[in-house]
C-alpha cells in the first residue's frame, strides 16, 4: 500500500496537465481527490491522458469511490476489487489516506494480475457479463447494447 497517498485537493482547481506532471514526478497511477480531508473522488492517469489538458479534475474523477478498511485481509481486498471492477482501493489509516493497488496485492501474493482476455491490457478491466473469469478492457468489451443482442432468443432451436 502507498501511504500516505498522493492526493489532489478539489479546491485547488488542478487540471489534467498538472496532474499528469505530478504522476510522472511521483511515479503514481491513481490520485485520490480530497476536499480538505474528506475523500470525494479518485482519478486514474488513463482518464487524464484521454482528457484535454485543461480539463479540471472534478470533471474527470469518479465520485463513487470504493474503499477498504486498513484492517482488511488481503484476499478480501482482492475480492472487493474484483466485485467492483476497480484496480485500487483507498484506505484511511492513522489520520491519512493510503492506496492499495492490484499491483500491491499481486506482489504480496494475494491475487494474480488480471489481463484483458482479448488484447492483454491490465488497466480498467471489466468482467464479461456472461462468462466468468474473463476480463476485458473498455476497448475490447463490446458496448452493453451490442452484448445484449448476442444473447437474444429469436425462437427456434437446434
Amino acid at each position: 500500500m502507498s501511504w500516505p497517498a498522493l492526493a489532489l485537493q478539489l479546491e485547488a482547481g488542478t487540471n489534467a496537465r498538472r496532474a499528469l506532471t505530478l504522476a510522472d514526478e511521483h511515479a503514481v497511477h491513481h490520485f485520490l481527490v480530497l476536499k480538505t480531508v474528506e475523500l470525494v473522488g479518485i482519478v486514474c492517469t488513463c482518464d487524464l491522458v484521454e482528457a484535454s489538458s485543461g480539463s479540471l479534475i472534478e470533471t474527470l474523477m469518479s465520485t463513487n469511490v470504493i474503499t477498504v478498511s486498513d484492517a482488511a485481509q488481503l484476499w478480501r481486498a482482492a475480492a472487493r476489487m474484483d466485485d467492483y471492477h476497480v484496480n485500487c482501493l483507498p484506505t484511511f489509516s492513522h489520520g491519512a489516506w493510503g492506496v492499495l493497488t492490484r499491483g500491491d496485492l499481486e506482489r504480496a501474493g494475494a491475487c494474480a494480475r488480471l489481463h484483458c482476455h482479448a488484447c492483454g491490457a491490465c488497466h480498467h478491466l471489466h468482467a464479461h457479463p456472461f462468462y466468468d473469469a474473463q476480463w476485458f478492457c473498455p476497448d475490447c468489451l463490446p458496448p452493453h447494447d451490442e452484448l445484449a443482442c448476442w444473447y437474444d432468443d429469436h425462437g427456434g432451436g437446434d
